[in-house]
């Protein structure tokens, strides 16, 4: 299994940490926009013969992060960044490799919400997210972390950036894409998850 950076932080419009059991999976569910059964007017006979995507959720507890300057401040003032995933879109294919193997491409765009907080002086913000791969009994298969960068204007401080990975999953015989998850979450410390935690993830 591959997880592939295929290109860089776009700007437009203008972890799995260990601290995460099955218990505490929370999910924001949103469909990927190139499903072939949701095509209008695809016959159902067709639907039925088209392979499935795998599901792409998002880790609710890690949807959303505060950077803080450095030090012990922690209130409103003390805030360069808050970053949190809003969307994203995905399409797949599945083709043969040989008689009993298969391999599903699918192609991502996350797309981020970026603010600029009142202790950021340098009008970027950094922060990472993370694709990871669970099979249905939660087992990481495959994870990979990417680095972030938000550039802000002057008298703009929200910006919406967009990312695109590569996702390829190898499928034995009598598997389908449907027998695995595609995780996105951002990459959070320790103390980042516990405030998520307290604020509900939201």
């Amino acid at each position: 299994m591959q997880t592939m950076r295929t290109g860089e932080g776009v700007f437009w419009g203008d972890f799995l940490k260990r601290g995460f059991g099955a218990a505490a999976l929370m999910w924001l569910v949103a469909g990927c926009s190139a499903l072939p059964a949701t095509i209008p007017g695809l016959p159902q006979s067709l639907r039925a013969e088209i392979p499935p995507c795998p599901n792409v959720r998002i880790l609710e507890p890690a949807s959303r992060v505060t950077k803080y300057l450095s030090g012990q401040g922690r209130d409103m003032t003390d805030i360069i960044l808050i970053a949190k995933i809003t969307d994203f879109q995905g399409e797949c294919e599945t083709r043969d490799v040989d008689d009993r193997t298969q391999v599903v491409n699918m192609d991502l765009t996350v797309v981020f919400q970026a603010d600029m907080g009142p202790a950021n002086r340098s009008l970027t913000g950094e922060f990472s997210y993370f694709v990871a791969v669970v099979d249905a009994a939660d087992r990481i298969l495959a994870k990979e972390v990417f680095p972030v960068t938000a550039a802000f204007e002057l008298g703009r401080n929200r910006v919406f950036v967009q990312d695109l990975a590569y996702q390829a999953i190898e499928l034995l015989a009598g598997e389908t894409a449907a027998d695995y998850d595609i995780l996105l979450g951002l990459q959070l410390t320790s103390d980042e998850l516990t405030q998520n935690r307290e604020l509900g993830g939201n």
